[in-house]
């Protein structure tokens, strides 16, 4: 299953315009309502010392083996039910603009790519890479708890990355 991503709009998937700030309803009518909703209150107090404890609300709606293909990929919405996030994790196939990534693709060509066509690549850590200009956050699969480093294994998007932005070092 290919997924083609519109920077600052939203991604297609078979044929079905996703938009950002897309309702929920909506979103899962186009997908056929194969979704395993995944609504949750995480409160984050260990990682914020000595500052009240973070609560976040996450809405978001899992999609395993879509059209009886293998492939993981998640949808989240914000607290009025539309759309902010999308995440790939298991047979990516994207393309963005001219460049096409796969799962499994050696990420030093994924990055040349973009950096090729204009588009800053920052390592946010070893394996953790931002692309700001697109609002796309790429992971290797050992940085994702696999065993292959250097390729591959999770693609995210998002309305808005100013929470990732943050942790750029240049």
């Amino acid at each position: 299953m290919q997924i083609k991503y519109i920077p600052s709009k939203g991604i297609i998937i078979d044929d079905n315009e996703i938009y950002w700030n897309e309702k929920r309803s909506i979103i899962r009518n186009y997908l056929e309502n194969k979704h395993q909703e995944d609504d949750s209150i995480i409160t984050m107090d260990a990682y914020f010392e000595g500052e009240e404890p973070k609560i976040f609300n996450q809405k978001r709606d899992i999609y395993q083996n879509f059209h009886s293909e293998e492939n993981l990929f998640f949808l989240s919405y914000d607290e009025n039910d539309e759309l902010i996030e999308f995440e790939f994790h298991i047979d990516i196939d994207v393309q963005i603009e001219n460049i096409n990534i796969k799962s499994g693709q050696e990420l030093a060509e994924i990055i040349n790519n973009f950096e090729t066509n204009s588009h800053k690549v920052f390592e946010i850590e070893q394996g953790n890479y931002l692309i700001p200009s697109l609002k796309i956050s790429l992971m290797d699969d050992e940085y994702m708890g696999g065993d292959s480093e250097n390729t591959l294994s999770y693609f995210y998007v998002a309305k808005d990355i100013s929470h990732l932005e943050e942790e750029i070092i240049e």
